[in-house]
């Protein structure tokens, strides 16, 4: 994260991690030249020429990626997906992201959010990897295994129950996780 987010960037991992809306609102209170437009319940970014948003994704102070926000939604289980003009989709959670800050350009024509990544990710429940912010994750929702959420998937294809705690478990509507 450097020397930026020591002390004059504006903290927003909290709202980063749980609502896609209060996390743009708490941005747009210090960047009145941000501009999106609700489409249900996807937030686009307007105007990303002029003033767009970039996200910096870094790890231990090296800079992993970096591209501009096309828009923000909320998943059905509460959590935040960016998709970015590199046609990359970001999933930040309490336990990827460390820290996330906002910072903005004097003249109002442009902004940055530096996501911070936590130095060692969660494993996934079934394959053992760590879970990194650009993978996609699901949990039981009864013990709170988190996994890749097509490892997930296919494992309750195969044997119908969680990894962890042997919840029985099937795929309702949309691919959403529930107790059998």
């Amino acid at each position: 994260m450097g020397k930026k987010a020591a002390g004059l960037g504006k903290n927003v991992r909290k709202s980063l991690t749980t609502n896609a809306k209060k996390w743009l609102q708490e941005i747009s209170a210090d960047y009145s030249a941000l501009e999106y437009t609700r489409a249900v319940d996807t937030y686009i970014m307007e105007k990303i020429k002029e003033n767009p948003l970039k996200i910096v994704i870094s790890r231990e102070g090296d800079v992993l990626m970096s591209a501009n926000l096309l828009w923000a939604t909320d998943k059905d289980d509460g959590s935040v997906v960016l998709y970015l003009e590199n046609k990359k989709y970001l999933f930040p959670s309490n336990e990827n992201v460390k820290g996330a800050f906002c910072f903005f350009d004097k003249n109002k024509s442009g902004g940055s959010v530096e996501i911070d990544l936590n130095p060692t990710p969660p494993p996934c429940a079934i394959c053992g990897k760590p879970m990194e912010i650009f993978d996609e994750i699901a949990s039981c929702p009864t013990c709170g295994a988190a996994s890749h959420v097509l490892h997930l998937q296919e494992w309750l294809r195969m044997k119908g129950a969680c990894s962890v705690c042997s919840t029985k478990l099937v795929l309702g509507e949309n691919n959403k996780i529930l107790p059998a």
